[in-house]
Formats: structure tokens, C-alpha cells, sequence
């Protein structure tokens, strides 16, 4: 054990001079230079009281920091910051520990007033280590905790403006850097926290009711990377901006269990729930923007006075959502897709008796899968005045890959191809065939009978519709098959013409 340690500690000490060269100076001017230069890539405005140079200290007082973007503006401030040159290269910054926010948001209707939120954000025993030069500084940050407290509402309705929201993000630490660029400021961050608990309380006194929902998370992460185009963006969404636009981010938790209680004059509605890991992923380039989020292990339970059972429950072992879509004009055809998934979603058999008490629908797990993908071309909205509206893309393609959806015995799956030809009216016209395979619908449909949620004469037309947009199974099993084709903007099942498109 003891050789080990001592081998680790060569090895770091051999990196460490190794990178050495490396290793550049950064003093507290240039960090406060860099403060003000990320500020306005953001779109805001950073005014100092005073700022002075004593020792191996910069003071800066009386800090304020405002923006203004699409009607809401923005206005905060910081009694103190201190950066201390470290004598080594890299600059320690603490500051006051509030940081209280005023935000003016526009009226949600005409003849109403702006809606004014106070909000203090709390970040005691905030330290930052700034290294680097003055065209890249990099900040290591460790927080015990921040706290942000939403305390009041003006100019709102009368339930809205009784509203509190309390949330506390514990152990931070991280890297944050800016560094310039010919295309502006870069940032790029990697933080994590070990949890964060958030309490929502809210009253509305004009039908005695409130409101309390509380969270609580557990290993939180938070990686971005892009450049900061807040002022570029607050004038107006340029083209060419939209165009080379590049950014990521990626927010992840371990773990979320989550309170929510209505108390109203006819009495109590309450959930709880617990979800397991989360991520939400975004990336953009080359004017296309890819967005996923996925959830696993949700449960919730629900108990209401409305409903005379208690626990009601729903679990689900996985939700993805994943969208890609264009966001810039362009020339050529850019990718679009989009896919969501349900993995294993379960009533419990206390929900299940509500609308079956005879048990006579099978109570497998719900399932849903639908991935597609295609190319469309987005067009360059026009400017003039008079100009006449146009379609804000133009779908190319679009493919179903796959289309899986199984409830209470019964299943349907498909998948196809698509074009979309340009056309006089303005809408493309399509041209498309698809496969579809659906099973056990007969015999979920005699079930809904059994149970007596619906009569025989309801079923009638759907029956009707299946033998006439669907062929049986040859090996005479409950099974369906159908081909749906769109050809010359016909209609057809099975080679049998449905609908004429105008």
C-alpha cells in the first residue's frame, strides 16, 4: 500500500511539472475585463461603484448588472467582489453572498399591469479560482450552497401574486471558462451538485385553496458548451446567426422524489411520485438542432376525495422523447426526426378496478414506439411589408421506422416511406406507402364488451372501418394486415381507392 502511494505521488508530481510550461498568468484586472466582456456577450450591461487596487486585492463595489431581451428586463446587484492575486499566477474571487434580482416580465394580456418578480439568490462561502490568460480564463467554483428565493409577485392576479418558491442546490463544484473567439466569447461549464430541494407554496384567497409541492434531487450535472450571443440574439433572431449557431448542453440527475398537495373547501388532492435517472441533451450546428430527453423508473401516486379509493398509482420504467428539426434557413433539404417512447407503463390493480372491476381486460404493461425521420427545408421568411405568407418549411421526406403500440392484449405495429412534391396550393403533395400489422384487436374489443364499457351497437363502426381499411390474417388467427398507399394524392388500402385528396 505504501509503495502505491508513494508511485501516485511521483506520478503527480511529474504531470504537474509537466504541465507547468503550460500554465499561463492571469491578474485580477483581467479577470474583472472578463467579467464585463462575458456580461455583454449575454446581453448585459455590468456597472461598478468603484473599483480599486489594493495590495494583491481589487475591490469592486456597489455592482450592477441589468439586461433587457423581448420585454423582460432584468436588474440585480452585488455589495462586493474581491479578487486576490495568489501570487502563483491564479486570482481567488469571493464576493457578498446575496445577490438580489428584480425582474419586470410584460403584461399577459392588454390593460393588465407588468408582472414584477423579486428573487435573491443566496451563494454563501462562494469561491472561485480563476487561471488562465486574459483571451481564456478558466474558473474552478466550490459553493457549500445556493439558495434562490422567489418572495414576491406585483402586478399579477390575485392567486398568482401569493406565490413562494424556494430552492437550495448543495455542494457545488465545478469548472467555468470563457475564451475568445473570432466568432465572440465561448463558455464552456461542467458543474455538479450533490442534490437540490425545492419547495413551491401558493394561495389563491378568491376560492380558498393552496397549493404545496415540494422536490428533491440527487446528483446533479450540468455540462455546456457555445458561444455567448445573448446581445446578438436580444436584437432579433439574425439568419446567419441561427446559421452557425453551435452550442451543447447536457443536464443529468441521479435520482427525484417529488411532493404536490391541492387543499381546497371539498378537501385534499395529493401525489407523490419518485423518478430515477434523467438526462436532457441539446446540441445545435450547422442550423439543425438535436434535443433528447430521456426519464426511467417513474411511480406516482394519487389520492383524491373525488375518487373514494386510495393510491391510485402509475408506474413507467422509461419515457424518451428525441426531435431533430432545422432552425435556419437553407438552400438544401435538412435533416428532421422525431421518436418518443413508453416503456412498461402500469396501472395498479386499485386503478385497474375503477373502470374493470371484473378483471376482464389483460393488464400487461402499456408500450409505445414511434421513431421517424426525414428531410425538410426551411424557408427564408419574407420582409417586406406586403409580401405574401408562405410556409415556414417545406417537408421532403419522411420515413416511419418503426411504430410499436401493445394495450390490453392487443398490438399494432408499422412502418413506411413518404416524399413530398412541391404543389401549386402552397402544400406539398404526398406520396407515401405504409405497412401496418395489428393483433388481438377482436378479441380486446369482445373484452371491452365483457367489462360493459362499451356496448356491442358502439363497436359497430370501428369493426366496419377495420374490414375496410385491413385484410384478416391467412392463418385465421385475430390479426389484421394493411397497406395504405397515397399515389396521385389517392387514397388506397389494400389497393382498394378510400379518398381522393383535393
Amino acid at each position: 500500500m505504501q509503495s502505491h502511494a508513494k508511485s501516485t505521488s511521483v506520478i503527480a508530481v511529474l504531470m504537474a511539472c509537466a504541465a507547468w510550461p503550460a500554465l499561463a498568468d492571469v491578474t485580477p484586472e483581467e479577470v474583472w475585463q472578463n467579467w464585463q466582456d462575458g456580461s455583454a456577450a449575454m446581453g448585459q450591461t455590468v456597472v461598478a461603484g468603484s473599483v480599486a487596487r489594493d495590495g494583491d486585492v481589487l475591490t469592486i463595489d456597489a455592482i450592477t448588472i441589468a439586461s433587457a431581451a423581448n420585454g423582460v428586463t432584468t436588474e440585480g446587484s452585488i455589495e462586493k467582489i474581491l479578487m486576490q492575486d495568489q501570487g502563483d499566477g491564479t486570482v481567488l474571487v469571493t464576493m457578498s453572498p446575496d445577490y438580489p434580482l428584480k425582474m419586470r416580465l410584460p403584461p399577459s394580456e392588454a390593460g393588465k399591469p407588468e408582472v414584477e418578480l423579486n428573487i435573491l439568490v443566496t451563494q454563501t462561502d462562494l469561491r472561485m479560482i480563476a487561471s488562465g490568460d486574459a483571451d481564456a480564463i478558466s474558473y474552478d467554483l466550490t459553493a457549500p450552497s445556493i439558495k434562490v428565493k422567489l418572495d414576491r409577485i406585483a402586478g399579477a392576479d390575485a392567486q398568482d401574486a401569493n406565490l413562494t418558491v424556494d430552492a437550495t442546490i448543495t455542494d457545488v463544484a465545478g469548472t467555468y471558462g470563457t475564451r475568445k473567439t473570432d466568432a465572440g466569447v465561448q463558455a464552456d461549464s461542467d458543474i455538479t451538485a450533490s442534490g437540490m430541494a425545492l419547495a413551491v407554496v401558493g394561495a389563491q384567497p378568491a376560492d380558498q385553496s393552496e397549493f404545496r409541492a415540494t422536490a428533491a434531487m440527487t446528483g446533479l450535472a450540468l455540462k455546456s458548451s457555445g458561444a455567448l450571443l445573448g446581445a446578438a440574439l436580444a436584437a432579433g433572431s439574425d439568419p446567419q446567426i441561427m446559421a452557425a449557431l453551435e452550442n451543447s448542453s447536457d443536464i443529468a440527475t441521479q435520482s427525484t422524489e417529488f411532493t404536490l398537495e391541492m387543499v381546497e373547501p371539498s378537501g385534499t388532492t395529493s401525489a407523490n411520485g419518485t423518478l430515477g435517472q434523467g438526462q436532457v441533451i441539446a446540441n445545435t450546428a450547422g442550423g439543425v438542432v438535436d434535443f433528447s430527453a430521456t426519464q426511467s423508473d417513474a411511480a406516482l401516486t394519487v389520492n383524491t376525495p373525488s375518487v373514494p379509493v386510495p393510491d391510485l398509482a402509475i408506474t413507467l420504467d422509461k419515457f424518451a422523447l428525441a426531435l431533430t428539426a432545422p432552425i435556419a434557413a437553407s438552400e438544401a433539404a435538412l435533416p428532421f426526426a422525431f421518436s418518443t417512447e413508453l416503456a412498461n407503463l402500469s396501472l395498479s390493480d386499485t386503478l385497474w378496478a375503477l373502470f374493470d372491476p371484473s378483471a376482464a381486460l389483460p393488464r400487461d404493461p402499456i408500450n409505445l414506439l414511434i421513431d421517424s425521420e426525414g428531410t425538410t427545408k426551411m424557408n427564408a421568411m419574407p420582409t417586406a411589408p406586403n409580401a405574401a405568407p408562405m410556409m415556414p418549411a417545406q417537408l421532403e421526406t419522411l420515413d416511419l421506422n418503426a411504430l410499436r403500440l401493445s394495450v390490453a392484449g392487443a398490438a399494432l405495429t408499422g412502418a413506411g416511406t413518404s416524399t413530398f412534391t412541391p404543389d401549386p396550393s402552397g402544400i406539398p403533395s404526398p406520396n407515401a406507402k405504409l405497412d401496418f400489422t395489428l393483433t388481438g384487436a377482436n378479441g380486446l374489443m369482445d373484452k371491452l364488451v365483457a367489462s360493459g364499457l362499451l356496448t356491442p351497437e358502439v363497436l359497430t363502426f370501428p369493426r366496419m372501418m377495420l374490414a375496410m381499411v385491413a385484410s384478416p390474417m391467412t392463418d385465421g388467427s385475430d390479426g389484421y394486415t394493411s397497406t395504405i398507399e397515397i399515389q396521385d394524392k389517392a387514397v388506397s388500402a389494400n389497393g382498394q381507392v378510400l379518398y381522393q385528396l383535393p
